[in-house]
């Protein structure tokens, strides 16, 4: 059996793997709220991180790694230029990779308007990071499911993600056409200047838990009785050779 989080990611795991349909069940992500908590207010948020109160901030957050795109983020924020006014970018999460580290530092130091948090942000700090953010962006170039994404929902911030599978996860997203800085930049900025609804995720833990606890029983049934047979037919081959000598 195999558990994905989305239709698309069902799609992917069958073209790539090759993985036969009735193998495949979709359940969706769940909630992060009920394990972070709720959000502080906007102010007390920004202060508590050090951001100004008053200015647009655009958010990456999660682990830094290259297929994450942050590199690209940061060309496609200072290809924004004087578009972007005051706005500030910030890339908060660990980056366990020293070169990729590197390389995302030497760029935000090229670069005006960002603010670099390279280590693992504790859990406490989390609701902090949502509350103060206008907009999360992730433009991952692979993706199949992001928790960043369902993160961001639960803390009612519009999210920016390229077309990759995992995109679809991102109800109500603006979606880049593509990692370019000119396609990704246009996404940002039209995160920035446009109010967008929080979108409602319904998600319900008991009903994710039993899922998935049905389909571990399936397995566990199917293979017991696999192994019952493999049983009965090696009785069978060892009585059969028992009567042969």
């Amino acid at each position: 059996a195999l558990i994905v989080h989305s239709a698309a990611a069902a799609e992917e795991v069958m073209t790539v793997l090759g993985a036969p349909r009735e193998k495949i069940s979709v359940i969706p992500h769940g909630s992060f709220a009920p394990a972070y908590g709720p959000p502080p207010p906007r102010a007390e948020a920004r202060a508590a991180l050090g951001l100004p109160a008053d200015v647009p901030v655009a958010l990456f957050f999660g682990m830094i790694r290259p297929y994450k795109g942050v590199p690209k983020l940061l060309r496609a924020w200072a290809a924004l230029g004087a578009n972007r006014g005051d706005a500030l970018l910030l890339i908060a999460g660990d980056a366990p990779d020293p070169d990729h580290a590197a390389d995302v530092q030497s760029l935000a130091a090229e670069t005006p308007g960002v603010r670099l948090d390279l280590r693992r942000i504790p859990d406490v700090d989390v609701p902090a990071l949502m509350s103060a953010a206008d907009l999360v962006v992730l433009p991952f170039e692979k993706s199949l499911t992001s928790g960043t994404v369902r993160l961001a929902h639960d803390y009612g911030r519009p999210v920016v993600v390229p077309h990759v599978p995992g995109a679809v996860d991102a109800t109500g997203a603006i979606v880049a056409e593509s990692t370019g800085p000119d396609a990704l930049g246009a996404a940002v900025l039209q995160g920035l200047r446009e109010p967008y609804p929080p979108v409602e995720m319904p998600s319900d833990w008991h009903s994710i838990a039993s899922r998935h606890a049905d389909i571990f029983d399936g397995v566990l049934e199917l293979s017991a009785g696999k192994r019952v047979q493999h049983h009965d037919q090696h009785r069978t081959i060892r009585h059969r050779a028992k009567s042969d000598q």
